[in-house]
């Protein structure tokens, strides 16, 4: 499992976001320096200490506000079905989602403890059910889209909501066929009734052809 994690400097108000494994995340060990710290947050103090951290940006600041500057928090816990490619697009959708400066753009490159989750998948997927789109969903809950087009995906229900919504465009198309807006003459004014019943005009104008070609053959 993958864990989405970010580190935020208090007085520079710079943001790093990382991914590790979750068990990095939700793990505490005792360091000889700083005392109990998150696993993984650890790891990075180390670094810092040493001078040889991969980030030059995030040394410099700790090198001027020291180790009390920094902060960790856990963003969201993946699912375990979640693969190493498609936890890094969920990273990359967190960085393009926060507003503050980030360190990621400057260089790309024992007790357990429950993880808290900000928002649990169930009711990510309770929101998914209603047929919102994801970004609205994201949006209101504050999750990265790239994960609930993740979880839609998984669950199934992207390839349910699709076939609702294409039976809700067909009822809409043969709903225009039986009442179409009709012109002086009594013919059906096209660009009328694609504005009245909010058609695609592509799709309508197939939809009229079948319907055209059955009459005839009967």
């Amino acid at each position: 499992m993958y864990t989405i994690y970010k580190i935020t400097n208090t007085i520079t108000k710079r943001v790093y976001i990382g991914l590790t494994m979750t068990h990095k995340a939700c793990t505490i060990i005792n360091t000889r320096a700083y005392g109990s710290q998150v696993w993984r947050f650890a790891e990075h103090i180390a670094g810092l200490r040493r001078r040889d951290h991969f980030n030059p940006f995030m040394q410099a600041d700790f090198d001027e506000h020291g180790v009390q500057s920094f902060k960790f928090k856990i963003i969201e816990v993946l699912p375990e079905y979640v693969e190493y490619l498609d936890a890094r697009d969920i990273e990359r959708e967190y960085m393009r989602g926060t507003k503050a400066e980030l360190y990621n753009i400057k260089s790309y490159r024992h007790y357990t403890q429950p993880c808290e989750m900000p928002v649990s998948h169930q009711e990510i997927l309770r929101h998914i059910k209603t047929g919102r789109t994801g970004k609205a969903i994201a949006a209101e809950l504050g999750v990265s889209q790239a994960s609930v087009s993740l979880i839609k995906v998984r669950s199934g229900l992207s390839k349910s909501l699709k076939r609702k919504a294409l039976q809700d465009r067909i009822a809409s198309f043969r709903h225009a066929m039986q009442f179409p807006v009709l012109k002086d003459d009594g013919s059906m004014h096209l660009a009328k009734t694609i504005e009245k019943y909010q058609l695609p005009r592509h799709g309508f104008l197939q939809w009229r052809k079948t319907i055209q070609t059955k009459g005839d053959k009967q």
